[in-house]
């Protein structure tokens, strides 16, 4: 992907995710930038702007909190939005734990599989609060989305403001929209909400230091906010 976008000859760049699958692709296009980086090589693009919209879950929850008593519950849920091909994979896999003990393994990790379960969640979840990587963001979520925590989702955005100002860090919080589905419910709020982002996105990477040092004077109020 970061080949593709840099073969094109662009410039500038602008990351939007949708639910944990864009994430978990942003997650190793942003490790490969910072390896890259690391070593003296940087891509001849610029990220100007990053959105996460639904995203990213906090995997951690579905292991802790089972819903109602069983974490498959979550998956199940998370799956009916995937392909018919994901779908038949994921049963397949579903099937080969149903035994009676899948749900006490998920949840206690009684298994080296589940224990490296519990340790991918734990990593994804620190490489998303503590990442180095500087660019605006921009987190588009719902009170109303089954799939993805809330207050997940708030504490890493008030971390992220913590660390990187309230200008770099915005979101949009939406009363009674589901999953990857807020711009087919409030279009106009969404696109408006965008836009604004971009506009503030493209003047905040070209002076990131500045903005970081007023940013963190500012109160959390700054965020739009979509009340529908």
């Amino acid at each position: 992907m970061l080949q593709e976008i840099e073969n094109t000859n662009c410039r500038t760049t602008i990351i939007h995710s949708f639910s944990n699958g864009g994430c978990f692709l942003w997650e190793e296009m942003r490790r490969q930038m910072e390896e890259r980086a690391s070593a003296g090589q940087d891509y001849q693009f610029r990220v100007v702007g990053m959105i996460f919209d639904s995203c990213p879950c906090d995997l951690r929850v579905a292991l802790r909190h089972p819903s109602p008593s069983d974490p498959r519950d979550t998956f199940d849920k998370a799956m009916q939005l995937c392909s018919r091909e994901d779908q038949v994979e994921y049963q397949k896999w579903r099937a080969s734990y149903e035994d009676g003990s899948h749900a006490e393994k998920m949840v206690h990790g009684n298994s080296n599989h589940h224990n490296d379960f519990h340790a991918r969640a734990e990593k994804f979840w620190e490489g998303w609060m503590d990442n180095s990587f500087i660019a605006p963001e921009l987190y588009i979520f719902s009170k109303n989305d089954e799939l993805t925590p809330l207050q997940s989702l708030k504490e890493l955005v008030v971390h992220r403001q913590e660390n990187h100002g309230f200008l770099l860090v915005q979101s949009i919080v939406f009363e009674t929209s589901g999953h990857c589905a807020h711009i087919k419910f409030h279009p106009e709020t969404y696109k408006r909400g965008i836009q604004r982002f971009l506009n503030h996105g493209i003047q905040a990477t070209d002076n990131k230091t500045e903005l970081q040092k007023r940013g963190k004077d500012m109160p959390i109020t700054s965020n739009l906010r979509a009340n529908l």
